[in-house]
């Protein structure tokens, strides 16, 4: 079977495998003489699914077929588009309208695939009762995207995947509307405060850390660069405030330069652990000026369930799952012998390959 081969087959296939049903391709409309005037013109959906069908992909399409397979079932009509659009928006709302006089199914839905949504748009589509579907890629390197630029500040494609992922209820109810206003920040407007918020990219891997250099190069570049491209996956990467209060460091500021954290961020979420308990930890101070921002989750595990880190704390929420060696912050986080590396490594690859697992299985 070619399916599938293009991007927005890709889109198509991956959501078929979530749903299941009778998948069938490039579907025509306008083709029926008997309905449409002499020289309409042919047109194609790019996917029909049927609901409750048998988990097949038909291809090539035959017409006698599908018009069996569909007769008396609801079914979705797919458009895939790499940005949320008014193209494809207006191809679904006249497929839809097209389909129904050409087809006799029990009802069909109209449906946009995408991986980069439009927050007008999105409003539209749900006042015209189209569903709009934005696929997250787990495994996309955003830095690979914008090297040698930061792709916290240049990625678009980041930043839209922040606001699909985030915007959600809150543990009180309220929704954590996210708007994008700059290149690089997020803001959300509650009811008595407003938060300004950036992307980070939250692991480091020291590979380019001079205490490091001596442990690097014993590492096979192939196995390290696996381990970069992970930790520029969505699954290692999370958003803070970003403004500065006073003179004073941001989260994202603070975590990298303070020796005791190191741009660690299980070590960052274990001060965030003791900071809703009222304990003491090198980021105390730092986290206490942004203190609104984490009383919104209510308490350490809103915040865990919230950004999707609940691989990185036991079942409890009672301890964050710690590379080792940690004492009490006593230690030095940066890894100085190679087993200590490897140990890293493969710790933190587990935990993102855990959180972009449960990322990839959301809908949005």
């Amino acid at each position: 079977m070619a399916f599938p081969k293009t991007f927005e087959d890709n889109l198509i296939y991956n959501y078929w495998k979530k749903k299941g049903g009778s998948l069938f391709l490039e579907v025509p409309i306008g083709n029926d003489q008997d309905i449409w005037p002499r020289g309409s013109k042919v047109r194609r959906i790019d996917a029909i699914r049927v609901i409750g069908g048998s988990n097949k992909v038909y291809k090539p399409f035959d017409t006698e077929t599908f018009k069996e397979v569909i007769k008396d079932k609801d079914v979705e009509l797919i458009e895939a588009k790499e940005t949320l659009c008014r193209y494809g928006y207006g191809q679904v709302v006249a497929g839809v309208d097209m389909f129904e006089k050409q087809y006799e199914s029990k009802s069909v839905k109209g449906l946009m695939l995408c991986e980069r949504g439009d927050p007008a748009l999105e409003i539209i589509c749900k006042e015209r009762n189209v569903e709009v579907h934005v696929s997250i890629d787990t495994r996309y390197n955003f830095q690979a995207e914008t090297e040698p630029r930061d792709a916290d500040r240049y990625s678009r494609r980041l930043r839209e995947y922040h606001r699909i992922l985030w915007s959600k209820p809150l543990p009180n109810g309220d929704f954590f509307q996210l708007e994008s206003i700059s290149r690089n920040q997020l803001y959300y407007k509650s009811k008595l405060e407003e938060f300004f918020l950036s992307s980070d990219r939250a692991v480091s891997t020291f590979s380019t850390w001079q205490r490091t250099k001596h442990i690097i190069k014993e590492i096979p570049k192939d196995r390290l660069d696996k381990f970069i491209n992970l930790t520029e996956t969505i699954g290692a990467i999370t958003i803070w405030p970003s403004n500065r209060i006073g003179d004073n460091q941001t989260i994202n500021g603070a975590r990298g330069f303070n020796s005791k954290i190191s741009d660690r961020l299980d070590l960052t979420l274990e001060c965030i652990r003791r900071y809703y308990l009222n304990q003491g930890s090198p980021l105390y101070e730092t986290l206490k000026r942004y203190d609104k921002f984490f009383k919104l989750f209510g308490d350490f595990k809103g915040y865990i369930d919230f950004f999707l880190f609940q691989d990185f704390v036991t079942n409890d929420y009672t301890s964050v799952k710690i590379a080792p060696p940690f004492n009490n912050f006593e230690s030095i986080p940066v890894p100085k012998t190679f087993d200590e590396y490897i140990q890293y490594m493969e710790h933190t690859e587990e935990l993102i390959g855990a959180r972009n697992e449960r990322i990839a299985k959301l809908e949005f």
